[in-house]
């Protein structure tokens, strides 16, 4: 992760993390870069709310929650039913995600808004010329 972060000329916008200990490792490795969060960058995870992962690091990581035990449960009722004789259409149920937002992803101003983050001028690259191919 480190590697990878290292290697950017300026932080991203945000860094979206699928599993709660993957983002606290990011968050990690962000702040070690000595980038600020959310000012630098957001984190952002798609964890579980009640999880202690996210919720104690400093700052605190935004969560969009799945809700996989309501997703669990669901997927057994549907279960039940087919067993005790349901013979009706599949059914398709929606558990829609819910956002916690946390101070991992607050900024005083909007990601989109903020100016003070204009890569630094690179070297032109070298031209090729014309009507010879493979020629630099």
């Amino acid at each position: 992760m480190r590697a990878l972060l290292s290697r950017q000329v300026r932080p991203p916008a945000g860094i979206f993390c699928t599993r709660d200990d993957i983002a606290a490792l990011v968050l990690h490795t962000v702040l070690t870069l000595g980038w600020r969060v959310p000012h630098d960058v957001a984190v952002v995870t798609m964890g579980q709310a009640h999880m202690p992962v996210s919720r104690f690091n400093a700052p605190p990581i935004t969560i969009v929650e799945r809700h996989s035990f309501k997703a669990g449960k669901a997927a057994v009722n549907l279960l039940l039913q087919r067993i005790e004789g349901f013979s009706g259409q599949p059914k398709c149920i929606l558990i829609p995600p819910s956002l916690e937002v946390r101070a991992s992803s607050l900024s005083e101003v909007p990601w989109q808004l903020r100016t003070d983050q204009t890569p630094p001028a690179s070297p032109r690259p070298r031209s090729r010329k014309r009507g010879h191919a493979g020629s630099t």
